[in-house]
């Protein structure tokens, strides 16, 4: 009988493990203003620093591009991990000038983190990096990107390909983060510039 209650405890934990949120910030009704360009915040967790493009897509795809550590007018997004195996959690915050501009936080618990920690993180990342983008999104017409002054980072562009921000934004469509309305719109906007 104990027996079976330990296994009926241990298998409501790892259906927990499952569950995971996101959480959406976003500040007044005003004309928010930013530059396209964006930096990372060092030092980048270790557990995120292999995931860092999954959060630039999600900026390139509304039309920022990572610009060089120190550029005056960049917003800055900033990660951090909870490593705790039974309640791991991925932040993300995009500030500028110390004000919050948009958030996210996807929250995994249970023991299924602790076992398959690799998906469990994985699974975080795409869910507040989606979480990101809907947020930013969600400002429509109240969020207007200023161009960069900044020096892009990589090849001279960190901005994907029209082909790759469609499949990013499908991808975001499909696992709801997104609706049909909201792709067919960015959809519109990147085919007609």
């Amino acid at each position: 009988m104990l027996m079976r209650l330990i296994l009926g405890l241990l298998s409501l934990s790892l259906i927990g493990a499952c569950a995971t949120s996101a959480k959406i910030s976003d500040n007044g009704q005003s004309i928010i203003e930013v530059p396209a360009g964006f930096t990372i915040k060092q030092p980048v967790p270790q557990a995120l620093k292999g995931y860092i493009p999954d959060f630039e897509r999600s900026l390139n795809s509304l039309g920022f591009v990572q610009v060089e550590s120190g550029t005056a007018e960049a917003l800055l997004l900033e990660l951090d991990f909870n490593p705790n195996p039974f309640a791991t959690k991925v932040m993300t915050r995009l500030t500028m000038d110390g004000e919050t501009i948009a958030s996210s936080e996807s929250l995994n618990a249970g023991w299924g983190t602790g076992v398959a920690r690799g998906v469990a993180i994985k699974n975080l990342v795409d869910k507040s990096a989606g979480a990101l983008y809907a947020s930013l999104n969600g400002l429509g017409d109240r969020l207007v990107v200023l161009p960069t002054t900044g020096k892009l980072v990589g090849n001279g562009t960190s901005r994907q390909s029209v082909g790759n921000e469609l499949k990013i934004l499908n991808e975001l469509r499909e696992e709801g983060v997104i609706t049909d309305e909201e792709f067919e719109a960015q959809k519109e906007k990147l085919l007609n510039g």
